[in-house]
């Protein structure tokens, strides 16, 4: 006999009820579950003489209740879990009433929903379930409702049957009812849509089900869930909760169990999300925040932040006054040329260049490297440990620390979020690499490679299915007043739903990580074809062949590129704050109490110190004390003018190069020896690495490519 059962539309085994090895037992139990319904009920739910509308009835596929997966990952929700939330099984109660409410009042009543993979139960032999005339074989179990909703063991089993019972066991309450007011029988069935719903069900009339005893036997099992406190605990309201002597049972329950999810305490798993961890994320993307704001106010943010408030300045001062009469025509001279004559825009230059060749932007810039690594590996270990865990054929680590649906939710969506949208730091960071002109294939690799494995863990399935989750809360948690089957505080989710919005947010992040990854492996692809400029005299011999090269390489491929780095940057910028603050929120669920601070919380929260640590000592103590000290006694470090930047390869930043200009060095004693020490050396805002030295001759050659106007190379060029 097998343990499960499935259903057209629905993973196989969803769903499915426990074993009933006494036939006669089942039909016992579904006999007693008809004979206190009254002799009343036998025509009220089929006949619709008494009201101008019947109540609607209509069966639903539970897929459409499953948190379905979205593309790219990202999403609240993502994954398939095959079951229902005990706050939406208990509004079924409140669907009913209103339903009733409606007809009494002679309006369109709602339409009731029951799901077509509960009310299973098994037999030993498909003759023993031939005494049920009702009972309906479904896959490879038998299906009634009557019986299942008349035995705790098989009521319990599943969150559909609850489902299911719950909504049968108030219609067949509401059904018996007499209003005293209109002297009308009570609720009344559509009689089509309760043939067809019943056929398939395996029940022909609400006359089967005890309503009042379905409704006590959910009470003793909520009651008895409460003195199991693995889950959470209740209030004394739910503890001491008796409806038996309501007027109206089903409003009763229904209010009575208002705030039984409230007490569920879902932990996610401290190794996903700890404090220590989550704090780690946090450090991790407002650092990425804040060196990409530095690194351009220190390269360009600053010029127009000045150049606007000189403007302002000017404005409010009026014109500048008029050089001294008693000074001399050299003094007026030089401050008419160097001062009265310079706008705004000159002024804020000369700061910015300052700005740029200051020991803290070489310092930013030198840390920037290493922070990118550390990042890169940081991510890339969560994605294998997620991929291991969570995407592995063994759910057994996933499993031993969950103890809910809500707590197996939380955790998938956690790990999702960070694993897929914790690379977005990465590529901003990459991005401001790449802006500074530091293109290496090591690094490039390195983002490349995260991001691949996120897009790995946006298309696998994290959460194991329902069978398997079902078995284990049911192995690990069993209560014996729910018939040896968990706790329904197991099917309470309401801990997913502070992170829902958050997460839902962070839906298209990965598509833009598409396009930044290939815009960075172009761009480094280019940089490594165009070594000694063989594709720019290639595009400058077809810009002398055609007018429209000539066009789109000076006119509208340089607005283009403007375009696309700065929506790139902002996208990414933007993204970043939403994770930052997704990761905020999931700190929030976690909390930050002392007692959750284990010894791998504080390990884990320490990652970021040695790259603070190590721009600090480079303030303080400068790239040439910083970096010297780590290399061999065969190399150095030694800084060099701006002009050596501009020979590296043109533009923009500072970049890692393989040659040496530097003219003092190049006229030691060392020119001619024939063993060459490789030497490094430092611009203004990086170190530029170099493998060999150039003579005289070598730099007068290079002509406009040379170092020019420098008069240690005895070279000028006008």
């Amino acid at each position: 006999m097998s343990d499960s059962a499935s259903n057209s539309g629905t993973s196989s085994g969803t769903d499915a009820g426990s074993s009933v090895s006494d036939a006669d037992g089942s039909s016992s139990g579904s006999s007693s579950g008809s004979t206190s319904s009254g002799s009343e009920s036998s025509s009220a739910d089929t006949s619709s003489d008494s009201y101008d509308y019947t109540v609607p009835l209509e069966l639903v596929n539970p897929t459409q209740q499953s948190f379905v997966p979205r593309p790219f990952g990202g999403s609240a929700f993502q994954i398939v879990l095959n079951t229902t939330s005990f706050e939406s099984i208990l509004s079924q109660l409140d669907d009913t009433a209103q339903s009733a409410a409606a007809q009494r009042e002679n309006q369109q009543p709602p339409t009731l929903s029951l799901m077509d993979t509960g009310c299973y139960y098994y037999t030993n032999s498909s003759s023993s379930s031939a005494d049920d005339e009702d009972a309906v074989v479904s896959g490879q179990g038998w299906r009634d409702c009557a019986i299942a909703c008349a035995t705790p063991e098989l009521m319990f089993n599943s969150s559909f049957t609850l489902w299911n019972c719950l909504t049968l066991g108030a219609a067949a309450l509401y059904a018996t009812a007499i209003t005293t007011t209109t002297g009308l029988g009570g609720l009344t069935l559509d009689p089509d849509d309760l043939s067809t719903v019943g056929q398939d069900l395996g029940f022909s009339s609400l006359s089967q089900f005890n309503g009042t005893q379905i409704f006590a036997d959910t009470l003793s099992c909520i009651k008895g869930s409460c003195q199991d406190y693995s889950l959470g605990s209740c209030d004394d309201d739910i503890t001491s909760l008796d409806i038996s002597g309501s007027q109206d049972e089903v409003t009763a329950l229904y209010e009575g169990l208002q705030g039984y999810c409230d007490g569920t305490s879902s932990i996610v798993n401290s190794d996903i999300a700890g404090p220590g961890v989550v704090l780690s994320y946090i450090l991790q993307a407002a650092l990425a925040i804040v060196v990409y704001v530095f690194i351009n106010l220190f390269t360009s943010w600053l010029q127009p932040i000045l150049a606007a408030l000189y403007t302002f300045q000017d404005r409010l001062s009026g014109p500048r006054r008029r050089p001294d009469r008693t000074a001399t025509d050299d003094d007026i001279a030089m401050m008419g040329l160097e001062q009265q004559q310079k706008t705004p825009w000159q002024r804020a230059g000369e700061h910015q260049e300052v700005a740029s060749q200051s020991r803290a932007a070489a310092a930013l810039t030198s840390a920037l490297v290493e922070f990118q690594e550390v990042q890169g590996f940081f991510v890339a270990s969560i994605q294998c440990a997620t991929l291991m865990i969570f995407a592995s054929d063994d759910d057994s680590a996933m499993l031993s620390s969950t103890s809910s649906f809500g707590e197996a939710v939380l955790n998938v969506e956690v790990v999702q979020m960070l694993s897929i949208n914790g690379v977005l730091p990465v590529l901003l960071i990459q991005i401001g690499l790449m802006r500074l002109g530091v293109r290496w294939w090591y690094m490039t690799c390195i983002v490349a490679g995260v991001f691949a494995l996120a897009l790995v863990i946006a298309t696998r399935s994290l959460m194991p299915d329902y069978d398997t989750l079902w078995a284990y809360f049911k192995e690990s948690g069993p209560i014996d007043t729910c018939g040896g089957n968990p706790s329904p505080m197991t099917y309470c989710l309401n801990s997913v739903d502070g992170l829902n919005s958050v997460l839902q947010s962070m839906n298209s992040g990965l598509m833009l990580g598409c396009v930044t990854v290939s815009v960075l492996l172009l761009d480094q692809t280019w940089y490594s074809l165009n070594t000694d400029d063989r594709l720019d005299r290639l595009l400058d011999s077809w810009e002398l062949a055609s007018p429209k090269v000539l066009f789109l390489r000076r006119r509208a491929w340089p607005v283009f590129m403007v375009l696309l780095w700065f929506g790139i940057e902002f996208g990414l910028l933007i993204y970043v704050g939403i994770y930052l603050k997704a990761v905020v929120e999931v700190l929030a669920v976690v909390g930050t109490a002392a007692s959750d601070w284990t010894y791998g919380q504080l390990i884990a929260v320490m990652v970021w110190a040695p790259i603070v640590g190590k721009y600090v000592y480079f303030n303080i103590f400068g790239i040439t004390e910083g970096v010297g000290k780590r290399l061999s006694s065969r190399y150095k470090v030694v800084e060099v003018g701006d002009d050596a930047g501009e020979d590296d390869g043109g533009g923009g930043g500072p970049r890692l190069s393989g040659k040496h200009e530097d003219g003092i060095e190049m006229m030691s004693s060392r020119r001619d020896d024939t063993f060459k020490t490789p030497s490094r050396v430092e611009t203004t805002t990086t170190l530029v690495a170099s493998v060999s030295e150039v003579s005289m001759a070598d730099s007068m050659a290079k002509g406009g490519y040379g170092r020019r106007n420098n008069p240690f190379d005895g070279h000028f060029q006008a």
